[in-house]
């Protein structure tokens, strides 16, 4: 799975979980305009680590290293004690 790839399942995932109810939405959340969004979602400019982050930074249970390299879950374990 691409990195791209990654970013849009999260995308989905956070609709679905309501974060945001559109894509337009999570952009607006993230600080950008949906045209650059959906820039990167749909691969015409790169993904920076700073959109990486702001992406995760939506939902705390977000893995930014899954996100970044494909490593572990997208979601993170809740620690139980």
């Amino acid at each position: 799975m691409t990195e791209v790839q990654r970013a849009k399942s999260i995308v989905k995932w956070l609709i679905n979980n309501r974060v945001a109810l559109t894509q337009k939405g999570i952009a607006q959340k993230m600080g950008y305009n949906h045209s650059v969004l959906s820039q990167v979602l749909n691969g015409r400019v790169p993904m920076t680590e700073k959109f990486m982050l702001t992406l995760c930074s939506l939902d705390s249970r977000l893995n930014y290293e899954w996100l970044l390299n494909g490593s572990g879950e997208m979601l993170l374990s809740e620690n139980v004690v």
